[in-house]
């Protein structure tokens, strides 16, 4: 299952640039130089903790942000 987010840009000024999310295949836009991080989860449904990596930024008083984890067992 893939799930696409957008976002309506009302800063013209902003440079959006590409971000890459090499272990879930997906390519994303950031308006600013995206930092990046992992920690560790627990959703409470028996499997434990998984990795949880976010990428994100701040542009023009918002922030930007994408979380992704990947799951062995989709059930």
């Amino acid at each position: 299952m893939v799930w696409c987010m957008t976002a309506c840009d009302n800063e013209p000024q902003l440079k959006w640039q590409p971000a890459f999310l090499a272990d879930a295949g997906l390519k994303v836009q950031f308006p600013c130089d995206a930092q990046v991080a992992q920690t560790p989860v627990d959703f409470g449904m028996d499997m434990g903790s998984v990795p949880v990596n976010m990428m994100g930024c701040d542009a023009v008083d918002s922030t930007y942000a994408v979380s992704h984890w990947l799951l062995d067992d989709a059930q």
